[in-house]
């Protein structure tokens, strides 16, 4: 009750006590809001109490959509192993005997039916997988290996590292450019990948402030990350489970061509039918929904336990990673089941239309006319809202009020300084996707007697159009959610199209090497995830008139954001909304 009296009338006492006094009404004050925050303010605190009640009611709508989807997926998948009655050879499909006795059973020809599946070949994608096994095996059992080794380069050699992956397409096109004029191709088509790669360089010259801006944030954020390791605890479960679910999906994808089934009417074997095809584009819809979903929970559990060190609560749990993750499995899971999706959707917009060549893309253009008419709306739904919402436990959509109003008071620029490091830990990933790809090709080849890896230029047709694979190959791995989606719904097209069935070794290769996307970019982006957290924690502290550390672990983070960052502007008493006056 004493703590509201002026904070003069305590400098009697020691320093020490002194300190905590002022701590521990700072905490009081902001207690005061648990229930009703000052308009278009956050707290300087991560709540971890009453989150439940906060919720909305379509928070609950969406967790309860995301359920029923997810028990339909388990549900069609269980279905679609239980009624694989065919083995795939490299000779044909080789049914079981239950349907031989059903064609007998309906009236049909035992002979007949053996003659269809010993004459039969593998049909899609899936089938070359189910004969090969191991593909998915070691995919996803090296690729978080891969990515583990990623985090620890970024963090020791941030520098290095973030030149390494800025320069990586500047070299790129200039290679293709010089294997060009060596083939004798076009000299004109040569001399613009030339050209290109030139601009980038330039480009990169002139804003290398900005990228050893970039190293340096990443660094900071490896620090924070280094002082909370328990983050990696905790996320480390939510890697577990995509891992485990990617393999489940995985192995209910090859169960799908296994599917046979006898047609009552004409007593003849169907295999693979159309509505099993139609459950794959389905699951594969679901895949991508609880991708999002598990890393937005990730972003959530990360800004809880990096945001309560940062704010040094002192109130926090004593099983900090247990409880975050409780939350953001729990009382979170209605805002990241409708921000997981909306945030992937606002931050692919924002990327396209802040993009320096948005011009060079007619996409890019629409999505810029759209940014400029809707700059407001579309910036208030960003992954801060997520991290927003990590703090205060309210809904999405309150929070990404809140978010906006803050971020435009404190970070103008905020939101762009984030999104540098998004390039650089994202070219690193591609660049190792695409090598465990080309060796899931090379694998491919191997189980089918193939040579499309060796012979790589005939089977496009000529080097310009091998050249014009690797760039639509890191163009698609750059977008691995939606390149497995648009797989599968194109494999019926491709399967009964008149192409050689040897386009499904470098097709496989882009599907393994964007399942690797997926596992590396969710191991990288703790690290984004961090620094967006700091981001949001510096301009919440600032205007919650508490200070900040002048000493230890945090007093570097300080630094780094008043003195390195420009837009970041430190709010002074009576300026903006003071949580602690509020």
């Amino acid at each position: 009750q004493r703590a509201g009296r002026r904070r003069t009338s305590w400098r009697w006492l020691d320093a020490e006590l002194f300190e905590r006094v002022l701590k521990m009404q700072d905490a009081l004050n902001l207690r005061r809001l648990d229930q009703g925050y000052a308009e278009g303010a956050i707290p300087a605190r991560v709540e971890f109490t009453n989150r439940f009640s906060k919720a909305n009611k379509l928070d609950f709508v969406c967790q309860g959509l995301f359920f029923i989807g997810l028990i339909a997926h388990l549900g069609l998948g269980i279905w679609m192993t239980t009624n694989a009655r065919a083995t795939l050879s490299s000779s044909g499909i080789e049914l079981d005997e239950s349907v031989f006795e059903e064609v007998e059973a309906c009236g049909g020809n035992r002979l007949r039916a053996l003659q269809l599946s010993a004459g039969s070949t593998c049909p899609d994608l899936w089938c070359l997988f189910a004969k090969a096994t191991y593909i998915p095996i070691v995919t996803i059992g090296v690729t978080p290996l891969l990515g583990a080794v990623w985090i620890a380069l970024m963090y020791k050699f941030s520098f290095a590292m973030t030149w390494a992956c800025i320069l990586f397409n500047a070299i790129f096109f200039m290679l293709i450019g010089i294997a060009g004029l060596q083939a004798g191709i076009d000299s004109t088509v040569s001399i613009l990948f030339l050209a290109l790669s030139g601009v980038l360089l330039l480009f990169y010259y002139f804003t290398r402030e900005k990228i050893n801006q970039a190293s340096r944030h990443l660094k900071t954020s490896c620090f924070a990350l280094s002082k909370n390791l328990n983050v990696f605890v905790a996320t480390g479960v939510l890697e577990l489970a995509l891992l485990g679910y990617l393999a489940l999906h995985w192995f209910f994808m090859i169960q799908a061509p296994k599917v046979v089934e006898v047609d009552s009417t004409f007593c003849t074997v169907n295999f693979y039918p159309e509505k099993v095809q139609k459950m794959t584009q389905f699951m594969t819809l679901m895949l991508v929904w609880i991708i999002a979903y598990l890393n937005s929970t990730k972003l959530v559990v990360t800004a809880m336990m990096i945001g309560t060190w940062f704010f040094e609560q002192e109130d926090r749990p004593s099983t900090l990673a247990r409880t975050s993750l409780y939350n953001a499995l729990t009382a979170s899971g209605g805002a990241v089941s409708i921000g997981s999706v909306i945030t992937a959707i606002v931050e692919n917009i924002i990327r396209k239309a802040t993009s320096y060549f948005w011009w060079s893309d007619p996409l890019g253009c629409v999505l810029k006319l759209f940014f400029v008419c809707l700059h407001g709306c579309i910036m208030a739904l960003t992954r801060f809202a997520v991290v927003s919402h990590a703090f205060t436990g309210e809904g999405f959509f309150d929070s990404s009020k809140r978010v906006f109003k803050v971020l435009k008071r404190n970070f103008v620029g905020g939101y762009v300084l984030s999104r540098v490091g998004v390039m650089v830990v994202r070219t690193g990933a591609n660049a190792l996707c695409m090598a465990i790809g080309l060796l899931a090709w090379f694998w491919i080849d191997e189980d089918n007697n193939w040579s499309t890896l060796s012979d790589v230029t005939e089977v496009f047709g000529g080097l310009l159009g091998f050249l014009g694979f690797v760039l639509l190959y890191l163009v698609l791995i750059r977008r691995p959610l939606l390149t497995i989606f648009l797989i599968t719904l194109l494999m019926e097209l491709i399967s009964s199209s008149s192409l050689d069935e040897q386009i499904f070794a470098p097709i496989g290769g882009v599907f393994v090497s964007c399942v690797a996307a997926i596992i590396l970019n969710f191991q990288g982006d703790v690290v984004l995830d961090s620094l967006d957290t700091i981001f949001l924690a510096f301009a919440v502290r600032s205007e919650a008139g508490t200070g900040f550390a002048k000493t230890g672990d945090q007093s570097i983070i300080y630094t780094l954001m008043h003195d390195d960052v420009p837009e970041a502007i430190e709010v002074k008493p009576g300026d903006g909304i003071a949580i602690s006056q509020a």
